[in-house]
Formats: C-alpha cells, structure tokens, sequence
C-alpha cells in the first residue's frame, strides 16, 4: 500500500517525469509497432495480441512521445550517423514492421494528425497481397482449426525434423520456420486445408505504400519473404 502511495505520489509530483527526462536526455529511444486496430474492425480478432495495439491506446503512445520526447525522422537519424550533427534531447524514432494495411488505415491519420514522423519496414513479397501465411496459420491455430495432431503432420510433411513434445506458440512458430524453408507452391499445398480468406486485405496496397510514402513516412526493407535469415536459402537476397 505504501508503496503505490509512493509511485502516485512520484507521478503527481512530477518527480517521476523529471528523473525520465534526465536518465533518456542523451539517448536515443526507438519503438516498434506492427499493427493498429479498433476493435470493431473484422481483422482484430485474429490479429496476435502479442503485436497488436488499438487505435485508442496507439493515439494514447503518441501523444506522449510528444510530451515527453523529441519524435525525430529517419532523415535526421541518419545525418548524425553520417556527419556527427547531434540529435535533440530525449530523441525517439517511431517505427512500424511487416506492412499492414491498417498502418495507412489507422496509424498514419493519427500521426498526420500530430505531424510527426515515422518509418515502415515492409515485407516485399507481402506488398499488394490479402494476408501473410504465418499469420493465418497462427489464426488457425487460435481458433481451433490447427490442433496438435494437424501440427505434427505438418512438421513431418515439411521434411525431417524433431518436433517439440508439446505445442504451445512458441513452438508453433518454431513449425512456421520449418516450413519457410519449402518452395513456396509446396508450403502454400500444404497449408490450404486452413488458409481461411481474410474478411479484408491484411497487407498493404500498391496504392497504400505510396500513400504512406507521400505522406512523409521512410520506407524500408524488412527482407523479402520474413524468413529468418538464419533458414533463408538465400541471406544476401533477403
């Protein structure tokens, strides 16, 4: 009980934002999103919790970054790798994996909304398509389409290999790796009995990209296929 008099009181004070300030003033912070979701949009409920935030709460993070940090750009980041120009205090970059489309769709209205930077990481192959398969695997594994059983046939099917004694979703992506090193028309044979269609397109547009392009957001690559470069065939390529 004292205790959390102690951390409110710490908070209210302005204490807490004081000593924040001074320990990040000379640091660079850089933060991950990957996807951004009401909730009452249809591609929330099989989106991983794990990396998914809502609109509400993403408005939430930015707007204290503003408070508390000076967002800058990539541009500005990479002028003080180059050059030695120093970057302001309490810098912070805001950065988006994988490519999804609710990042044009629900990211980028807020961040114009504040005016402030960002850049996206995309999966190449990814762009213009409806959704990623380890995605949809792992949506089928959560809604009780993929169970053990399926899992170890799948594993054996994708060629020699140990599976994990029990299957949780950790080891479910230890599968999703087994299988990224099959041929894609292989892997896409044995994954259709649960590729379930999307409701909506899960992955950026053409049209999106260049959106988000035009609007001032970096675009960056984040490999070609989302292969672990430790299986890719191909690392340089990647």
């Amino acid at each position: 009980m004292l205790r959390s008099l102690a951390k409110l009181w710490l908070y209210r004070s302005g204490a807490l934002a004081l000593y924040h300030r001074l320990r990040n003033r000379r640091q660079l912070t850089i933060v991950m999103f990957h996807r951004v979701l009401p909730q009452n949009d249809p591609r929330a409920g099989g989106a991983d919790p794990a990396w998914t935030v809502s609109t509400g709460l993403f408005q939430q993070c930015l707007d204290f970054f503003r408070e508390h940090y000076h967002v800058i750009s990539l541009d500005d980041l990479l002028r003080a790798c180059e050059n030695g120009s120093p970057l302001p205090d309490r810098a912070l970059l805001i950065t988006f994996d994988d490519g999804w489309a609710d990042n044009e769709e629900y990211a980028l209205p807020a961040l114009e909304k504040r005016r402030l930077p960002a850049v996206l990481f995309v999966i190449a192959e990814g762009i213009g398509k409806t959704q990623l398969w380890r995605e949809t695997l792992y949506r089928a594994w959560r809604h009780g389409r993929l169970g053990n059983r399926e899992c170890l046939r799948l594993w054996q099917a994708a060629g020699p290999g140990s599976p994990p004694p029990r299957w949780t979703k950790q080891t479910l992506w230890a599968l999703c790796n087994h299988l990224a090193g099959l041929d894609a028309e292989r892997r896409e044979a044995l994954l259709q009995p649960f590729l379930a269609p999307a409701e909506r397109a899960e992955l950026l547009s053409h049209g999106q990209l260049s959106r988000l392009h035009s609007s001032g957001v970096h675009i960056g690559s984040h490999t070609v296929t989302h292969t672990p470069l430790t299986l890719a065939p191909n690392p340089d390529e990647e």
